[in-house]
């Protein structure tokens, strides 16, 4: 993927938030159309905290990295769906991370090329997930620090290996997580 490497990743959620009223576009609450050319998104609307709205997205065709796009946006509420015409989407690292608001993540379409969904809601307050992305390989640290998890459906993940603390300190967690009957996870020891 051409998203570069993650140098940028900060530590535990919060830990930037007195950074929040020097860096993004707070004031932003919406995109009514973006150059169906761009290609890299990364860290395109982190920190944007009025952003309420990413229906531009649906007509991003080309994007391959959605890399910390989100992240940190606490105006975009309710259900966030990323749209399955992203056919050459390859990564969504942290792209929720430290979001307040979505309550529902839904990933489900055809991203043949979407290998790295790791810590795509890391440290958010997203309450239920269904992802299916079968080209994922990459699910490590997918909802870490998501103390309102109930419920995770990954059964359309059908090529993860690692899930590498994927729910760490995922607090209202239960047994709701569904994966793929043929997954082979590697274990601490591997």
């Amino acid at each position: 993927t051409d998203c570069g490497d993650y140098s940028g990743y900060f530590g535990h959620p919060g830990d930037q938030a007195a950074q929040e009223d020097d860096y993004g576009c707070q004031y932003l609450e919406g995109i009514s159309s973006m150059p169906a050319s761009i290609t890299n998104m990364k860290y395109a609307f982190m920190c944007c905290t009025s952003l309420n709205n990413y229906d531009f997205l649906e007509k991003m065709v080309n994007v391959k990295c959605l890399d910390f796009c989100f992240s940190q946006c606490k105006s975009i509420s309710g259900t966030f769906t990323l749209p399955n015409t992203l056919v050459n989407l390859e990564s969504v690292v942290s792209m929720l991370a430290s979001t307040k608001g979505i309550t529902r993540l839904v990933v489900d379409g055809s991203f043949p090329k979407l290998t790295d969904i790791s810590f795509i809601a890391y440290g958010s307050e997203v309450e239920t997930a269904k992802i299916s992305a079968p080209a994922a390989t990459n699910a490590s640290s997918i909802f870490l620090y998501d103390s309102k998890l109930t419920s995770v459906d990954l059964s359309g993940c059908t090529s993860i290996t690692s899930i590498s603390e994927a729910f760490y300190m995922c607090s209202s967690l239960g047994d709701d997580i569904k994966f793929d009957q043929s997954i082979k996870l590697k274990t601490m020891s591997e």
